[in-house]
């Protein structure tokens, strides 16, 4: 007969419970957000300047 520890698998289940609230509340927040239309102040050109005044150069801009 195999034994368990009480403690173990209720603090198991507190952690589990809290894990699955926080994805929840996650992928409802991402729902929200993802139908947002952003907003942004840069063009492609500016976009493409920043970028490239920073070094950054492996990022293609599709406008």
């Amino acid at each position: 007969m195999m034994h368990y520890n009480i403690g173990l698998m209720v603090i198991s289940g507190v952690f589990m419970l809290i894990g699955l609230l926080v994805s929840s509340r996650l992928k409802s927040k991402f729902a929200k957000y993802s139908q947002e239309r952003l907003v942004s102040k840069f063009s492609g050109k500016s976009s493409r300047k920043m970028l490239r005044d920073n070094g950054i150069f492996d990022v293609k801009i599709k406008v």
